[in-house]
């Protein structure tokens, strides 16, 4: 159930489905900074974030070192590509959960605060007391980490890694980012036209 509550828990959809204390209070909005469940679920996903960076950083490491053949090479580019898709997912969650809007809000501005973003391996608290970044910093970043994936990532796998991440899972949340952004940018406009035929109408009359 936990996947469902947690990624869930922001977009006023949740139906109550569980008869555990720890998810009540995430249905009925009753939840605190203290609530066991967001603590974890920030965690996790900051856990994520960290090892992603940390294996990136590494991996780049032993590209760059020329020990490599050019298979090798073009097989770790992959595992790159994995780890910049679970990054940019799961910046998508903290930022969808934790930031102040998204695009699709009506009163969406990209200057408001999203979530700390971080680019090395978190190894103590201290590093995540670091300032909010702007929600268009954060959704620059996500879409950017699944455009690199769709780059890097193949269309399917070998039977021995069904089910691992694919150049069209990239493309399907990238698309999904890109439109929310849209959305935001078309509201933006319409507002500019109707202020326009006010003020033009205020003229007339």
């Amino acid at each position: 159930y936990g996947i469902y509550y947690y990624t869930c828990f922001a977009s006023q959809e949740l139906e109550f489905r569980a008869t555990l204390g720890d998810v009540k209070p995430l249905v009925n909005y009753a939840y605190s900074d203290q609530a066991t469940a967001i603590n974890t679920y920030w965690k996790n996903l900051y856990s994520i974030v960290s090892r992603a960076n940390d294996v990136s950083t590494k991996i780049y490491d032993l590209i760059n070192s020329g020990k490599l053949t050019v298979s090798e090479n073009q097989e770790l580019m992959q595992m790159i590509g994995e780890c910049k898709f679970l990054r940019g997912f799961s910046y998508f969650l903290l930022t969808r959960s934790f930031g102040d809007k998204l695009p699709s809000h009506p009163a969406y501005n990209s200057n408001e605060l999203g979530v700390p973003i971080l680019d090395t391996l978190i190894v103590s608290r201290e590093q995540l007391m670091v300032p909010r970044n702007t929600l268009g910093e954060c959704w620059s970043v996500i879409l950017r980490d699944f455009e690199t994936a769709y780059n890097l990532l193949p269309t399917s796998w070998s039977t021995d890694k069904l089910g691992a991440v694919t150049k069209g899972a990239a493309a399907g949340w990238g698309k999904y980012i890109c439109i929310l952004k849209i959305m935001s940018l078309q509201r933006r406009g319409l507002r500019k036209v109707y202020s326009a035929v006010i003020r033009e109408e205020e003229t007339i009359n």
